[in-house]
């Protein structure tokens, strides 16, 4: 006899209690829980979804092959069950909404380039949701200028409502892709007035998430499992993780890194995020690491033309036995970088320090970086979630400390408390512990560093003093003083590098501006220029490193 909805309740509540567990009695205890499961064929919502994240995680963190192998299996049996079961039990359906299981919806408000490429990768599976969100009068007033008379006139003098013209206008109760593409085709470009343009209609769309781009089904990367017969690893040297040997990148191809971007797209877009890498990362800027226990590492450019100012933005997604776990990225300045990290929810109580140690490894030893900062919201500045997560110990113990000693000194304070197991950090020592960034230096004695902020601000006085406020005055006038301080021969120059040096000019006549420059000093200062539009920007992460002894007050 088949189990019926309590039991397999009770067996998944049971699971939830034991997956973490390593060691033979416990492998087996999850065997015999794991097969019983596998026998369900109803669930209950929160049972079925808590029962979706535990195998994902013991995909991504085996005991054995044994336990790798009935997971898998199992995540396969729900991506053909589902779907059905969906259909024919609406209460499921809805329970499941957001869940990323193969079969469920999901319903997020994506910006101008996400629409695009879920209309370009998933067309059938998108619906637009026409009672969510979107500001009527935007939405009236824009569609007055896309579908003209007399169609205008009825949204005008309310004779249809928005949602009886989208409908009429579609043949449908529900518009589809097709007229989403109508919308997006009105974009001719992705500029960001375009995608400013297009984030302020707030459409939300429903995507029924089938079996590649569902978190079910979908992997990252494809490599050999890695079985943690000895336990999950808690305990992580990470300087020496960090300075580790880096392997070179993998090799793979123009198609291969296309299905490693669609899948970190996918993965990320299901879940309403979005980064300027994710977003605008090419081929050619992509990036793959297999390191240690299992874990990849996928580093993530940007396009030339959305690259930022005068820092460079490389993100990551990284991945656990191929499972996506972790998504950020690291603002990078010289040796110094800026970097977040966000575990997702279904793999926190892993192996989340060795995880976060694997990525510093890649920025440190691909792009130079020797001091990591986070900003105080990544913990808790205003970010309850990020407070109440303890996210401050989690750095703490990673070996981060605050720029404050001052905080470093109540933070031991609070750790000497710990030892007595009824003590609890209160909120407003959380808070003061939360106000300030904290600090990974792998070098001591790192020069002063000057945030792109405070270069930020030289650059507006400069233009506002100097230059009266004209932008294209101060641009243009500063590139052609630093052509001639570099003796720059522009005439082999492309169109994108004279815009490069046109960007660079402000902030470099800057930094440069007591500099002693020896033909050498002017010669990595042009290769700088023109690595911050070549097809990958690691060139000028590096280059940057190499120039900062030349700065008046240095990146680090």
């Amino acid at each position: 006899m088949k189990p019926n909805i309590a039991d397999c309740s009770r067996y998944c509540r049971k699971l939830a209690k034991t997956f973490r567990g390593y060691g033979d009695e416990q492998q087996i205890a999850k065997l015999k829980l794991l097969t019983e499961l596998s026998r369900c064929q109803q669930f209950q919502p929160q049972s079925l979804r808590h029962y979706h994240d535990v195998l994902l995680f013991l995909e991504a963190f085996p005991d054995s092959q044994a336990i790798y192998r009935v997971a898998k299996a199992e995540l396969a049996r729900l991506a053909a069950l589902v779907p059905d079961l969906v259909i024919i039990n609406k209460q499921l359906d809805k329970g499941l909404s957001g869940s990323g299981i193969c079969g469920s919806s999901v319903l997020i408000s994506p910006g101008l380039i996400a629409t695009k490429w879920l209309l370009s990768n998933c067309p059938n599976d998108v619906t637009l949701d026409l009672d969510t969100g979107t500001d009527q009068g935007d939405l009236d007033e824009f569609l007055r200028d896309l579908t003209g008379l007399p169609l205008s006139d009825a949204v005008l003098y309310r004779e249809l409502s928005t949602q009886d013209l989208l409908r009429t206008l579609c043949g449908l109760t529900k518009p589809g892709a097709h007229w989403l593409k109508s919308i997006v085709s009105l974009s001719k470009d992705d500029s960001v007035l375009a995608e400013h343009a297009y984030g302020k209609l707030g459409f939300w769309l429903n995507w029924r998430l089938e079996n590649e781009f569902s978190r079910t089904c979908l992997r990252l990367t494809k490599r050999s499992p890695y079985f943690h017969d000895d336990g999950l690893l808690k305990h992580v040297d990470i300087p020496e993780c960090i300075k580790k040997r880096l392997p070179e990148p993998v090799r793979i191809g123009r198609a291969d890194k296309k299905k490693i971007l669609d899948s970190a797209r996918a993965v990320l877009y299901q879940q309403g995020r979005e980064t300027d890498s994710i977003n605008y990362c090419t081929a050619s800027d992509l990036y793959l690491f297999e390191l240690d226990r299992g874990v990849d590492v996928v580093l993530l450019g940007t396009e030339p033309s959305r690259r930022r100012y005068f820092e460079s933005f490389y993100g990551f997604i990284a991945a656990k036995n191929s499972i996506a776990c972790a998504y950020g990225g690291a603002w990078i300045f010289g040796s110094k970088a800026d970097i977040g990290i966000n575990i997702f929810d279904t793999f926190r109580g892993g192996e989340s320090a060795h995880l976060f140690a694997q990525i510093m490894r890649c920025y440190h030893n691909f792009l130079g970086v020797d001091q990591f900062e986070v900003e105080p919201y990544q913990f808790g500045e205003n970010n309850e979630e990020g407070m109440q997560s303890g996210a401050f110990w989690f750095y703490w113990k990673l070996g981060f400390r605050s720029v404050l000693q001052d905080l470093n000194n109540l933070a031991l304070r609070e750790i000497k408390k710990m030892s007595s197991k009824t003590h609890r950090t209160s909120a407003s020592t959380l808070k003061r512990l939360c106000g300030e960034r904290l600090r990974f230096s792998l070098k001591d004695g790192l020069a002063r560093s000057i945030s792109t902020q405070e270069l930020g601000v030289q650059v507006c006085n400069t233009i506002g003093k100097s230059f009266g406020g004209n932008i294209e005055l101060a641009t243009r006038s500063t590139a052609n003083d630093l052509a001639e301080k570099l003796n720059l021969n522009l005439s082999g120059w492309s169109e994108v590098e004279k815009e490069a040096l046109v960007q660079l000019s402000l902030p470099l006549s800057i930094l440069i501006k007591h500099a002693k420059l020896t033909t050498g000093d002017k010669k990595d200062l042009e290769l700088l220029i023109k690595a911050k539009v070549a097809p990958s920007e690691r060139d000028y992460c590096l280059s940057l490193k190499r120039c900062s002894n030349l700065f008046a007050f240095r990146p680090v």
